[in-house]
């Protein structure tokens, strides 16, 4: 098989390859809420009503919900990082506190994961959807203050625009509590074909470099 044959394959594998590590590249932007650094140590949706606009954060908080800078966040959950808070708060006639962000991507499926902790004392849970397919097969309900990581796939998904929304629910009926969010990531699950593609490109690159051992040994 001649030298260009033989790029012309390499190529093709390092393709697949790069498309790979694509897939897994977190779609979502700002997954650690580092931007709410530069909103101050509590940052709510609009004094707890309505959407939180105007802040270049790429994620839409409603209701009480919003950002905590380095604070102790009732209990000190988000004292050495900056996480969203989901907020249930009883006081208010009307609240249901979600944090949601719409991304673009042609996949299929997709791997949604993140850390999730309780305010210490609470019992909120959390519903997590991706355009509108409840990923936690209900609600989620964290057991304690510690940051606890989760993962769920979805698959099944049309079109090329995704929101992904979690929105607390207050099914205890405390009259205020609160959930902690950070490190959202999601991640585009290739299709099998893409595997199955990557390992024959690599399988006849070796077949290839073993022919061409074998004829220069002859």
């Amino acid at each position: 098989m001649q030298i260009k044959q033989i790029a012309r394959i390499a190529a093709v594998a390092t393709a697949l390859f790069a498309a790979q590590a694509h897939a897994a590249t977190n779609l979502i932007v700002d997954g650690g809420f580092d931007i709410g650094s530069s909103f101050g140590t509590y940052n709510y949706a609009n004094n707890f009503h309505g959407t939180m606009t105007g802040k270049g954060s790429p994620w839409t908080f409603s209701d009480a919900s919003g950002v905590v800078n380095h604070a102790g966040a009732w209990g000190g959950v988000a004292s050495t990082s900056t996480v969203a808070f989901i907020q249930n708060y009883n006081g208010f006639t009307s609240n249901t506190p979600t944090v949601s962000q719409t991304f673009s991507s042609s996949a299929s499926a997709y791997t949604v994961t993140f850390d999730l902790a309780q305010r210490p004392g609470n019992h909120e849970s959390l519903q997590v959807s991706l355009d509108g397919q409840i990923l936690s097969g209900g609600l989620l309900t964290p057991a304690g203050a510690s940051l606890t990581s989760y993962s769920y796939t979805v698959t099944g998904l049309t079109g090329t625009s995704h929101t992904l929304q979690f929105k607390g629910v207050n099914n205890s009926g405390a009259y205020d509590s609160s959930l902690f969010l950070d490190n959202v990531n999601v991640a585009a699950v290739p299709e099998p074909e893409t595997y199955a593609m990557m390992m024959a490109g690599l399988a006849l690159v070796g077949v290839v470099a073993r022919r061409r051992k074998a004829q220069k040994a002859a």
